[in-house]
């Protein structure tokens, strides 16, 4: 993984300073000052790593996309297995394609920050969110971070946003609203609230001036402990819609309607699918629809298969019509993710089946032209693995593109790394997808712990290598000198791979014969 200098990470770096050593040695010997030789990278193809989340949280506006990646972990000096702060990917529409832009970090870096986990966009404003830092504060108290495109495109941080009332698991940015340019509401669903912890809060800021200035702290009608009010926002007119999916002492679930204009709670809707539903996780208003899913709801006694509830008219107060998910299957979560354009809405169910593999996750989308919803079709992984938990986040632009978040999606060699599948209308359906992903970075793989070199060949060593088997397989990198430059000649794995079997731990070079230590194989005992 290269830092935003463009430098490698310490411990990706090592091979660098054995190979200068070397001729080191032979120019002292010589009687002649040593000079640098050459370096020899990792052969990346990005920076992305396993448990990244990339897809874990997206924001568009016109031709910008920002893409969030919680789990990403950081080069530290201070701790030789990085950190894991998260980061934020921006990319740029190029014609028909998305092209990678830039890279955000978190401004104030500490490890499980979860920089990235949600975030906002609107013109030339993004709003990130790094709700479990806590930096400065309690545990996970959260923060939130402003970033602006100036006149080159290049996106800056201007700015930081805190709780009023900052408390230990506060989660203060796990939603964000934008409601104009100089309007945000953020809620921190684990805040304290008249002594109940958890209860929760919602903040609204206004800009005057070129100022952002706390306009209110809205808070539940009555403080529950663990209701997690503030963790799904909407708008209805002019008043807020909050999500308290643990409200109430079955913890079903709830939307409470409140008034921007005074802060005071107008109405709440309560759950009609059961205890610990999940009901108000998510949640989305537009035009005459507002959606709320139920991702933990039990359907026909299959536990966490997930339900929305579909409110025609805007009206919370009226009977919902209740969708599910054309496959019922156990722990599914259909209806985490949520969108409605037009008379279009749009279901994530990110931890359904979708065979070959487990929680590939499946996004399904529905008519609400007519009295009831009529499902239409689905999407599902492009690229479909073990698992990838495709519709985690969705975002669907002006013109009908559909941008869907796989968080735990297998890129290469690395499990839980993620990616981002856009689908563009085609006819009566959509087109083959443009996949997003950030590569394989080799982070924490040592390459460079071992290295040989005889006449033109330099062989280097990465034993803690995530291959195509699993984790700390290993494998070992052939470099050949050809008119005085090194270029890459073969990769080379062990001929009966194995998981932690660290080929490559070490080395040795004789002749034509490469010896190739892999110390904790197992193919001949235990």
């Amino acid at each position: 993984m290269r830092t935003e200098s463009g430098m490698l990470p310490a411990w990706a770096r090592a091979v660098s300073v054995c190979v200068m050593l070397l001729w080191s040695l032979t120019a002292l010997a010589q009687g002649f000052t040593p000079q640098f030789d050459a370096e020899l990278d990792p052969w990346t193809t990005g920076d992305g790593d396993g448990g990244d989340n990339f897809g874990r949280a997206l924001a568009q506006d016109g031709d910008w996309l920002a893409v969030g990646a919680p789990g990403n972990v950081l080069p530290d000096p201070d701790s030789i297995t990085g950190t894991s702060q998260g980061t934020v990917y921006l990319y740029q529409r190029v014609g028909p394609n998305w092209e990678y832009r830039q890279t955000l970090l978190v401004p104030d870096p500490v490890h499980g920050a979860t920089f990235g986990l949600s975030l906002a966009m609107l013109d030339d404003l993004l709003i990130a969110a790094a709700p479990r830092s806590s930096v400065p504060g309690p545990v996970d108290a959260g923060l939130v971070y402003q970033f602006s495109r100036d006149q080159s495109g290049r996106w800056n941080w201007t700015g930081t946003f805190e709780s009023a009332a900052p408390s230990a698991d506060g989660n203060f940015g796990q939603a964000l609203l934008l409601r104009s340019a100089t309007e945000l509401l953020i809620g921190a669903p684990g805040e304290s609230d008249r002594s109940q912890t958890g209860a929760g809060a919602v903040y609204q800021f206004i800009q005057t001036d070129g100022r952002w200035q706390l306009q209110t702290r809205l808070v539940a009608q009555v403080a529950e402990a663990g209701a997690r009010f503030g963790s799904s926002l909407g708008l209805l007119g002019n008043d807020l819609l909050v999500g308290v999916p643990r409200a109430e002492s079955d913890d079903r679930g709830a939307v409470e309607r409140l008034s921007l204009a005074t802060g005071a709670s107008v109405a709440r809707t309560l759950s009609t699918l059961g205890a610990d539903s999940g009901f108000g996780e998510a949640l989305f208003s537009s035009g005459n629809f507002i959606a709320v899913g139920a991702p933990n709801a039990a359907v026909g006694g299959t536990s966490g298969a997930g339900a929305v509830a579909l409110f025609r008219g805007a009206d919370l107060g009226a009977a919902p019509e209740i969708l599910g998910s054309q496959v019922v299957e156990a722990q599914a979560r259909f209806g985490e993710a949520l969108w409605i354009s037009g008379a279009r809405l749009w279901v994530g169910a990110p931890q359904a089946d979708v065979p070959p593999g487990f929680d590939e996750g499946v996004v399904e989308y529905y008519d609400l032209a007519l009295p009831t919803a009529v499902f239409e079709g689905a999407l599902v992984n492009p690229f479909p693995g073990l698992s990838g938990r495709l519709g985690k986040a969705i975002r669907i632009d002006s013109a009908g593109t559909v941008m869907l978040g796989a968080d735990i999606d297998k890129v290469g060699p690395n499990n839980g790394q993620g990616s981002v599948s856009i689908f563009t209308p085609a006819g009566a359906g959509y087109g083959p997808p443009e996949r997003l992903t950030r590569g394989d970075g080799a982070s924490l793989e040592r390459f460079g712990s071992s290295v040989v070199v005889e006449r033109e060949w330099a062989v280097v060593s990465s034993f803690l290598e995530r291959t195509e088997v699993g984790a700390e397989a290993g494998a070992v990198y052939v470099y050949r000198r050809v008119d005085g430059q090194w270029q890459r000649y073969q990769r080379i794995l062990s001929p009966d791979p194995a998981v932690e079997q660290r080929f490559g731990a070490s080395l040795a070079l004789l002749g034509d014969r490469l010896l190739v230590g892999a110390y904790w194989d197992r193919s001949q005992g235990p």
